[in-house]
Formats: C-alpha cells, sequence, structure tokens
C-alpha cells in the first residue's frame, strides 16, 4: 500500500501551514519559535502577548528560552493498493519537537528545533502499517526590523536539513525566508501575521517533489486574565498550484512564574480540489522562560 500524490500533497501542505516550511513532519516549530520570539518583547507584548502557531513581528532579544510540543494529527486520504487499485484509508500522525532560541544581540534570535520523534500510521480496509523515527532538524533566524511601538516587524529565514529517516520524513533540505508583524490594539488584544515563500530541494526517489512553496497566516490574541489567554489563528499554504487554510482556535495558560503552556486545535477550512483536507491536528506544549 502506497500512497499518491494527492495524499501527500494534503500531509505537505498541513506542514508547511504549520511550520512555516515543506515537509509533514508537524506544526509545533513554529508554536516554539512564537512562544521563544515573545518572551524577549516585553512591556505592552510580553509572552503571553504572541500567537500559538502563526507568525509575529516580536523578536528574543535578551537570554534564552526552551520548549518542547507534541502535535497529533489525521487526515482521510486514497490510497494505492498494489494492485492497480485505490482504497479510502486514513494517515496519523504523531510527534514530538524540543527546541532552544537564544538572543543575539538586541535586536536578533537564533533557534534550533530537533523532531526526537515523528510516526505515521497508515490504514485501509483493515490493513495498517506504521513507520517512526526521528525527525529533521531545523535551524531559525529572526531580525527585529522595527523594536519599539505599537507595531514590529521582522524578518524571518529557517533551513531544514535531513537528518531524519526517511520512512517519516521527507529527505530534502529546504529553505524559508519571510516577514512577520504584530500590533497591539490596547492593553489586552494584539493582531499577529506572516507570509514566507520555501524552497525545496529536488524531488526525491519516494516521491516528494520539490519546488516553491509560499506560507501565509494570521493571528489575533486577547487576554482574559493574568494567567490566562485566546487566539484565533489561520494558517494557510500553497504548493504547485495546491492550497488550504486551516483554522486554529488557541489558549496559553501561565503554570508559574517561567512557564506557559499552549493548546491549540486546527481544522481544515478552504482547499483546492486536489487536496484532501485534515480532520483535526491537536498541539500541546510548553515554554520556559528562565531568568533574564
Amino acid at each position: 500500500m502506497t500512497r499518491n500524490r494527492r495524499s501527500g500533497v494534503g500531509l505537505a501542505l498541513l506542514g508547511g501551514a504549520l511550520l512555516g516550511g515543506a515537509g509533514p513532519a508537524a506544526g509545533q516549530i513554529g508554536a516554539l519559535a512564537a512562544a521563544a520570539a515573545a518572551a524577549g518583547a516585553g512591556g505592552e507584548y510580553a509572552l503571553a502577548g504572541a500567537p500559538v502557531f502563526a507568525e509575529s513581528g516580536l523578536v528574543l532579544n535578551e537570554g534564552w528560552s526552551g520548549g518542547a510540543f507534541g502535535v497529533m494529527t489525521s487526515q482521510g486520504v486514497t490510497l494505492f493498493d498494489g494492485f492497480g487499485g485505490t482504497l479510502d484509508g486514513d494517515i496519523t500522525q504523531t510527534s514530538l519537537s524540543t527546541g532552544v532560541f537564544v538572543a543575539a544581540g538586541e535586536r536578533a534570535m537564533l533557534g534550533a528545533v530537533l523532531n526526537p520523534y515523528v510516526s505515521a500510521e497508515y490504514s485501509a480496509g483493515g490493513f495498517s502499517e506504521t513507520f517512526s523515527g526521528l525527525g529533521n532538524l531545523n535551524l531559525l533566524g529572526k531580525l527585529a526590523l522595527t523594536s519599539s511601538g505599537a507595531t514590529r516587524l521582522a524578518g524571518t529565514v529557517s533551513v531544514s536539513l535531513p537528518t531524519g529517516d526517511e520512512e517519516v520524513v521527507s529527505q530534502q533540505t529546504s529553505v524559508s525566508a519571510g516577514l512577520g508583524a504584530s500590533r497591539r490594539i490596547d492593553a489586552t488584544t494584539s493582531l499577529h501575521g506572516g507570509a514566507a515563500l520555501t524552497f525545496t530541494g529536488d524531488d526525491t526517489d519516494n516521491g516528494i517533489e520539490g519546488g516553491t512553496g509560499f506560507g501565509f497566516n494570521g493571528a489575533v490574541v486577547k487576554q482574559l486574565n493574568p494567567k490566562a489567554w485566546l487566539s484565533g489563528e489561520f494558517l494557510g499554504s500553497s504548493f504547485d498550484g495546491a492550497w488550504q487554510v486551516l483554522l486554529a482556535p488557541g489558549a496559553r495558560f501561565r503554570a508559574g512564574e517561567r512557564l506557559f503552556i499552549d493548546v491549540g486545535l486546527a481544522f481544515g477550512a478552504l482547499s483546492s480540489d486536489d487536496v484532501e483536507p485534515i480532520d483535526y491536528g491537536l498541539a500541546v506544549g510548553a515554554t520556559l522562560i528562565p531568568g533574564r
């Protein structure tokens, strides 16, 4: 039983929307970077003013931040049965990411995120098969273009290196570059968003295509009280004429003076005809902000 191109595109779009880059691994890298960036914003923004998944104009400008995020996604797909026919099936993916981010001066931050565990289960017609292994290494950088005031702008760049197992992640190098923006509306409300181009290497032997993709996202964040915040977000991605937009409500909770817990739920809202939208994506993570 093998995946067809259509199901592969759907998974790649999910990865692009949530990660801000190519590949199906899972959506927690964007979340780790978002929380870390806001940790150094301080003042009117602070950590809690950042979205759970979407890009922002906020940059970690002092100290460091670390965290971990887990994601589970489910998607209905059409699979080849190996005998010239097709079967309706499901793909369930589970992954864990860990990340560390450090300030590089007052206007820049650098980060590294590794997926130590990625698994994918394919099931159809009473048959199931599971693959698991190490995910890819992602290196990230962000530079503040403005560092004060109600509006913040930042440039972003990331590189995904094919360090993982080929059964569960793409064996391609990809490079992303884009912009993020944040706007404080009042003391408890802020808007965020971003867009990025992702350039992926040559086609792989197992049928994963290379090329150029485009990701875009946005969010509104509202503080409910000193320990709780809600976000309403959208996450979009396009590749080779196929596109998808996810809706992703999220929440952030203060679990301690320097510990924050994020929860997010993504589901397909709009897509092109050649994309099978995901049923859901559930994300849970924690971000630790040491003394600064």
